[in-house]
């Protein structure tokens, strides 16, 4: 389950599908990984934009048709950290006319290059 504070971006698996449902943010992401061999592995990557900072908890649930001697080790939970965005900071630049005044300006400097070379 993805949580209220993650907004859902992609989910891409190494193998199958995933299938993402329920409301955004927060909702449910299924995968369906076909067949894997005993002992094989395969990887999801969950994409999501976090709308608050926190805690993010990741819990991932597995489970497949063949009996299992050991379903203790078939779940995981992690977090993750999720801090405040960077503030946005304003950045000076010359208006349009101070566009035009210094390309005109940077035009008459490399005329004035160019002569004294050629002289």
């Amino acid at each position: 389950m993805l949580p209220d504070s993650a907004e859902f971006i992609s989910a891409t698996p190494s193998q199958g599908n995933c299938m993402k449902s329920g409301l955004n943010p927060g909702g449910t992401v299924t995968c369906n990984l076909n067949n894997l061999a005993s002992g094989a592995t395969a990887t999801i990557t969950i994409a999501v934009k976090p709308t608050e900072p926190g805690t993010i908890e990741n819990v991932a649930i597995v489970g497949g048709d063949e009996s299992d001697p050991n379903n203790q080790n078939n779940s995981d939970t992690e977090s993750t950290e999720v801090n405040s965005s960077v503030p946005v900071i304003a950045v000076p630049t010359l208006s349009e006319w101070g566009i035009i005044i210094m390309t005109v300006l940077l035009g008459f400097y490399t005329t004035l290059v160019l002569r004294k070379r050629m002289a």
